[in-house]
């Protein structure tokens, strides 16, 4: 069996010969970087929100050959993220298009589901429906919303009508409720990008249904461990 150079330097981490002396001397992980500890140290606002797999908008700033795009990438990498570099000199509006259009077909290759167990006679269900157009509306992206119920068929259909739930999709069947061992409602089971439960639990407030988001970043399983974790 024979292996290309490149290859056993690529296996072993290591920048071949003839890459330039940037690309050689340039960290391979957030650990390698000096300096900037107040933030990308131990308890640090960035380490902290890379542990959490989460970043927020942040900009680097510093003159050339500072590391910005360094920490940058190095952040993606840490945290699962894409990484896309876009220069503001040479790029344009096409570029953007571009990068977008990527963005979101790999989020909808990846998207996750919030299966939502309602009743048409359940008031708290009700009053939390504005609350799931919004979450439709705003994490389109990433999420799908499918709303479960039994009973009366007749009776569903005249509760989607009134309640004007056509943008979701719904599903009418006793075996789901009973698959997710479905007790009380309102009740929300949220299922990732491979079919697995990622999170789940009674989902009474617009924070539950957050704090359900939270619970599959952190990976808790539930609304009450995430809740208890951070009591």
């Amino acid at each position: 069996h024979v292996v290309a150079m490149t290859d056993l330097f690529e296996a072993s981490g290591i920048h071949p010969p003839d890459a330039p002396l940037a690309d050689r001397l340039r960290p391979g992980t957030l650990e390698e970087v000096v300096g900037q500890d107040h933030l990308l140290g131990e308890g640090g606002p960035i380490r902290r929100m890379v542990e959490a797999g989460r970043l927020g908008s942040m900009i680097l700033w510093g003159p050339p050959g500072t590391g910005k795009t360094t920490i940058a990438r190095l952040l993606a990498h840490a945290a699962g993220y894409q990484f896309q570099q876009i220069s503001a000199v040479f790029s344009g509006v096409a570029d953007l298009k571009k990068a977008f259009e990527a963005a979101r077909m790999r989020r909808a290759a990846g998207q996750s589901t919030l299966l939502f167990f309602l009743s048409p006679t359940c008031p708290v269900c009700k009053t939390l429906l504005p609350v799931l157009k919004s979450a439709q509306a705003q994490e389109r992206s990433w999420l799908r919303v499918v709303l479960a119920s039994d009973g009366d068929e007749q009776e569903q259909r005249a509760f989607i009508r009134r309640e004007n739930l056509d943008e979701f999709a719904y599903l009418l069947s006793a075996e789901v409720g009973m698959a997710y061992q479905i007790g009380k409602l309102p009740y929300a089971v949220l299922i990732d990008a491979q079919g697995k439960v990622a999170s789940h639990g009674l989902i009474n407030t617009r924070e539950h249904l957050e704090s359900l988001f939270e619970a599959k970043q952190l990976g808790v399983s539930s609304v009450q461990q995430f809740h208890a974790a951070h009591s």
